[in-house]
């Protein structure tokens, strides 16, 4: 800190006593790509900036930019170079470069597979550059240094420079970045060299195009480097004094520092520009170190997984890296002790895997402590319960372990004693339809409450138990049939003839099942009445010989 504001004090005094020619500088330097391979060449170019300063030249640079931020800077660079009295102009551009047929981009950061329809959007246009120019004939030089890194470029672009059509006057050197420091320098920078004689004495490897013949020079012989003119306007002259040592040191808080001394200065939105490059400067790092691991769908997964195991909630296991993830991988970065930046390394990926290999085996080992002890309890039990056998025992241990070790055994054996209840039941219900009493239903039903034949033994006892008609009501004839079915029909197979045989003529005699219910005697009826028989709703002798003459020959 002491030596930024030792070096502001000293430019913004020398500033203050002097103005600078009115010369402009364009640096525009990108080596670190997103998604493209790195550039080479970039640091030697960032260099350029002292040089040009050194020489009078207000300069703005830019190191790493997005295609946007690029645009921006050339727009600031045109209005100054767009002023009447504006000086000599400099471009120099260096990084990955794409040529269609017209046309050359020096593509941003943030490039991401460029063709010819999309690469206006991805970078800067050389030939919009050279327009900007133009209106300075002699005095307009562009300097390139084309990364030495292929980069695979979509339909309609080529990699690399092509021959571009220059606006008369401008001058075009390309080459390696330290060859073209060595033309600036010695050639272009000094008074009464001409671009004759910067063509002839050229390093191998570096080409010029434009203008290259006669006696012009791009520094004037009567001009010496830093010449100076009367100050005019003490509030700029102390900005671009300000402006230069903050450059120069290009740390956050000399960038912050001129923003709080100059918040509408001329170089404010430069500033705001190159503060959001280094404060996101880290993150683009982080960004990197997590690209460089090369984590597919399923790497991510087992990431989250991970931490979920450690007990960092990333909120799904879904392979996708959104907040909940970030906010995990931070909190694992806190609990390990390394700046807690949401992305992961390699370092962090070998304490993670490190951790949950750890808890996994803890967790297998408690996971097997536990099935032994259940095990062990299941076992007890079906000691103290199933093993004796009796049904209550069996029920017992299934209620508690319902997928026990026995419990197979459990089951097939509650099922065999349901099978010989059943079977018991049944012999219990014949036993108790030959005896078609309503005693005997009513035992039926204390035996099986909720037996197979519980709703036809309550059915037997309603009926059995019906009270008799008053004697007034039943006649003489109604008498007679009662006491003839109890001698024709007495038994149940005869009754379940006789209800079947009703059927089988279109009487609903309701379930056959042997008794005559309510059903029986309305089908009876309707029978006798049919036939002409008295209808009393009995199988009197008659009724019976009717039912089993219909239908014969």
């Amino acid at each position: 800190m002491r030596v930024f504001f030792v070096s502001i004090l000293m430019v913004a005094t020398v500033g203050l006593s002097a103005a600078r020619a009115a010369d402009h500088a364009l640096i525009l330097t990108n080596r670190d790509y997103d998604t493209l391979p790195d550039a080479g060449n970039a640091l030697t170019v960032r260099d350029f900036g002292g040089i040009l300063r050194a020489a009078g030249f207000e300069v703005r640079q830019g190191t790493n930019l997005p295609a946007r931020a690029m645009v921006r800077q050339a727009q600031e660079f045109q209005d100054v170079a767009s002023d009447p009295d504006a000086g000599r102009l400099i471009v120099v551009l260096s990084g990955h470069m794409v040529s269609s047929v017209h046309d050359t981009w020096l593509l941003g950061r943030d490039a991401f597979e460029p063709d010819a329809l999309s690469v206006g959007g991805q970078g800067l246009s050389l030939e919009a550059l050279t327009q900007v120019m133009a209106d300075r004939p002699g005095q307009a030089v562009v300097m390139l240094v084309p990364s030495e890194r292929e980069i695979e470029v979509g339909r309609g672009l080529t990699a690399g420079v092509a021959d571009v059509d220059l606006p008369q006057g401008v001058t075009l050197v390309q080459g390696p970045a330290d060859y073209l420091g060595q033309v600036l320098q010695d050639g272009l920078l000094q008074p009464g060299v001409s671009y004759a004689d910067v063509t002839r004495q050229r390093p191998d490897g570096v080409t010029v195009s434009g203008l290259r013949g006669g006696s012009v020079a791009f520094t004037p012989a009567d001009r010496t480097v830093g010449t100076t003119e009367p100050a005019v306007n003490t509030q700029a002259l102390e900005d671009r004094a300000y402006w230069r040592a903050v450059q120069d040191v290009g740390t956050v808080e000399g960038y912050e520092s001129y923003q709080r001394r100059f918040p509408d200065g001329i170089f404010a939105s430069q500033a705001a520009q190159r503060l959001a490059d280094l404060r996101d400067a880290p993150r683009r790092e982080a960004e990197a170190g997590e690209a460089a691991l090369g984590l597919d769908r399923s790497g991510r997964v087992d990431v989250q997984r991970k931490l979920t195991l450690l007990g960092f909630n990333t909120r799904g296991v879904d392979g996708l890296f959104g907040p909940g993830t970030r906010g995990a991988i931070s909190g694992f970065q806190r609990d390990i002790g390394v700046e807690e930046t949401g992305y992961l390394n390699r370092e962090v990926m070998q304490v993670l895997n490190r951790r949950a290999a750890r808890a996994e085996e803890d967790a297998a080992r408690a996971e097997e402590a536990a099935a032994r002890e259940a095990e062990a309890s299941d076992r007890a039990f079906w000691d103290q319960t199933g093993a004796r056998g009796d049904e209550d025992g069996l029920r017992a241990y299934l209620d508690r372990y319902p997928q026990g070790i026995f419990a197979t055994r459990a089951r097939d054996r509650l099922a065999e004693f349901e099978r010989q209840a059943q079977g018991q039941e049944r012999a219990d219900w014949e036993a108790t339809r030959d005896e078609d009493t309503a005693s005997a239903y009513r035992g039926y039903l204390d035996r099986y409450p909720n037996g197979i034949f519980a709703a036809q033994a309550q059915e037997r006892i309603a009926a059995l138990t019906a009270p008799d008609p008053p004697a007034e009501e039943e006649n003489a004839q109604a008498r007679q049939d009662r006491a003839e079915e109890q001698q024709v029909a007495g038994n149940p197979v005869t009754r379940l003839l006789i209800e079947r045989r009703l059927a089988q003529l279109g009487y609903d005699p309701g379930s056959a099942e042997g008794i005559f219910d309510q059903a029986t005697r309305r089908a009876v009826r309707a029978f006798q009445e049919e036939e002409g028989l008295p209808v009393t709703g009995f199988i009197s002798q008659g009724t019976v010989a009717a039912l089993l003459g219909m239908g014969s020959d």
